[in-house]
């Protein structure tokens, strides 16, 4: 598969969506060409729907969503341990707003995946309790992540992005939910080395 990183390079980096789309077309055609003639390969099945997982017009798109689905569960059928397609078939159901869903692909994975990828498991996980439980009620599972994040060893790789902004949306006006807050807020940066990244957010919430 080294052939394709060169297009999945481009695409990362291309300036707009058009451009992202034609680039995303292209692979595509390529790696369903590798899929008829290695129709039993969980990876290629993998590739094909993290393509569609990439489309600019994924969120807006039934027929995208639909393709993205397709694949993944496809390449789980062939190989139902198959950590990464349960781990995007999660992010693309946490896309849509199906908390429950992604929670129940994320504990289908039971495959070592690389320490940076366990972390952001470990996030998504997280960020669905917030929206399912509320802020106030994944205090301690909040706390638990940072725990967490002591223990990364290259600090430059974990930034919990979709965390800082789910705590950011979910910030409420209660003193006693504040009060709790801050102190977990600064776990989370002591323990990432995140400056007052997280903490920031109570002080734009005033």
């Amino acid at each position: 598969m080294d052939q394709l990183k060169p297009i999945l390079e481009k695409i990362d980096n291309a300036l707009s969506e058009k451009n992202k789309s034609i680039l995303l077309a292209e692979l595509i055609e390529c790696i369903s060409a590798l899929e008829v003639i290695e129709p039993k390969s969980s990876e290629i099945c993998h590739l094909l729907g993290y393509c569609w997982y990439l489309h600019p017009g994924r969120l807006e798109s039934l027929e995208v969503q639909e393709k993205v689905n397709f694949w993944l569960n496809k390449s789980i059928s062939k190989d139902p341990g198959y950590s990464l397609s349960l781990l995007y078939l999660a992010h693309n159901f946490y896309d849509c707003k199906k908390y429950e869903k992604a929670i129940e692909f994320l504990s289908k994975i039971t495959n070592p995946l690389s320490d940076y990828m366990q972390l952001k498991m470990k996030e998504l996980k997280l960020c669905c309790e917030i929206n399912i439980s509320g802020l106030e009620n994944s205090l301690e599972n909040i706390q638990w992540f940072g725990s967490d994040l002591k223990f990364v060893q290259d600090k430059t790789l974990i930034a919990p992005f979709e965390l800082h902004k789910v705590i950011s949306k979910k910030v409420e006006a209660s003193v006693e939910l504040r009060e709790k807050l801050a102190s977990v807020l600064l776990q989370l940066d002591e323990n990432g080395d995140l400056n007052n990244w997280f903490s920031s957010i109570l002080m734009s919430h005033k």
